[in-house]
């Protein structure tokens, strides 16, 4: 029987990362009743504390994947959060939370929201991808990972307007809903996994690249953050000085979300034909410059716009960002990982996405917190992000080129 990667490893995957998003809206569901129950002046200590077991977790999966197979890695670390997130449901179907007791009488929420804080970095994304990037080759990633990207952006669209019609449940069929749609995903990618040809699973053990370029992968994807960080932040800002009324405020912001999602769409569809056309025709580095373009040239567009029009084109740019990421950006970083040696493409990921990056778009919101301490006033920081925006947007120039001469290296 002849391999197809579309019907054997991209439908299975994507119908794994339907499954992974909607474990996702559930969990932010079920956050966001747990947190009625959590003492909030306990909550900045909480999100504090959540560090630690995170890193201790994304360390384990580091030096794990050097020691045992993707397929393991994938279902154990699965099993672990399925055994875990089923132990919570128990605990909390028979420890009933207290409103405002101490985070140790409710010792199941607290479990839950910790365990909860593994999943916040984009660990399925993750996982997905490190699934694809175990079997394809570098042509084929040349070819489909653009329209692969497109095709999750449009899942992630899909639960995001599916979450509007979920009924309210209690929290036990929540955590019973999760548990099975992970017992699902485990199952579907062991029946994939077992029927791959042994060609495609057998450890290619030469990379094209010996110098991978850590630090500008994950400040490609961080920018991206950080923007859209800022960005919301002053449109929120701009809102509050009007001291409108919580309903008003309210539409205005679904007003604001559903514009910049559309944007979103619209740049994702834009870059679907153009990416993947320029891509095979002039390579991943004219790619990722026409990314870094379009990006500069809608930052330009909106400091014009907010300098002498004194207009809010958030939407617009965050839509960009967005958009850039998730169909260019995110594809040629994956590519990336296919020039290494198959035995390190997943743990570069993790090093990469689960740890850099993570590290990096924090600085973003701390750099917030510090500017919020010094100035003190929400009206009189709107030019210091701006600079900052501009900083970091400045700094995005010498991590493409960096990457551009990689793919150049790669002769991609």
């Amino acid at each position: 029987m002849k391999f197809s990667l579309i019907k054997q490893v991209y439908f299975p995957a994507a119908l794994i990362t339907f499954f992974f998003f909607s474990i996702t809206i559930l969990l932010r569901w079920a956050n966001s009743e747990i947190l009625l129950f959590l003492p909030i002046e306990k909550l900045p200590m909480l999100k504090t504390l959540m560090v630690i077991p995170y890193v201790a977790f994304i360390g384990f999966l580091y030096f794990a994947s050097a020691r045992i197979s993707f397929e393991k890695l994938f279902t154990r670390t699965l099993i672990f959060l399925t055994s875990s997130f089923a132990f919570c449901g128990i605990a909390l179907f028979f420890q009933e939370p207290v409103i405002g007791a101490s985070l140790f009488v409710n010792w199941a929420s607290t479990l839950f929201y910790l365990i909860t804080s593994l999943l916040y970095s984009n660990l399925f994304l993750v996982f997905i991808w490190g699934f694809i990037n175990q079997i394809a080759l570098v042509s084929e990633g040349i070819k489909s990972y653009i329209p692969f990207a497109f095709v999750l952006m449009l899942i992630s669209g899909s639960t995001q307007v599916l979450q509007l019609f979920y009924p309210r449940f209690q929290m036990t069929p929540v955590v019973i809903a999760i548990v099975i749609l992970l017992l699902i995903a485990i199952g579907i990618f062991h029946w994939v996994w077992k029927r791959l040809p042994k060609a495609r699973v057998i450890s290619e053990k030469r990379g094209v690249i010996h110098k991978f370029p850590y630090l500008s992968s994950a400040y490609l994807l961080a920018v991206i953050f950080i923007g859209q960080t800022y960005l919301s932040f002053l449109y929120r800002s701009h809102l509050k000085a009007f001291a409108l009324d919580p309903g008003l405020y309210g539409q205005m912001m679904a007003r604001y979300v559903m514009q910049a999602g559309g944007f979103t769409l619209l740049f994702g569809i834009v870059w679907f034909f153009i990416g993947m056309r320029v891509m095979q025709k002039k390579g991943c580095g004219r790619v990722l410059f026409l990314g870094v373009i379009t990006i500069c040239a809608l930052g330009a567009f909106y400091l014009g716009g907010k300098i002498f029009g004194n207009m809010h084109l958030e939407d617009i740019f965050i839509g960009g960002l967005r958009g850039t990421e998730a169909i260019l950006f995110y594809p040629l970083i994956q590519i990336l990982f296919l020039l290494l040696a198959q035995e390190k493409r997943f743990q570069m990921q993790i090093l990469i996405l689960l740890l850099l990056f993570p590290f990096l778009r924090g600085l973003g919101s701390l750099a917030i917190q510090g500017l919020l301490i010094l100035v003190g006033n929400l009206n009189a920081l709107e030019p210091y992000l701006l600079g900052c925006l501009l900083i970091v947007f400045v700094f995005l120039i010498p991590a493409s080129r960096k990457l551009i001469q990689t793919y150049k290296e790669a002769n991609i």
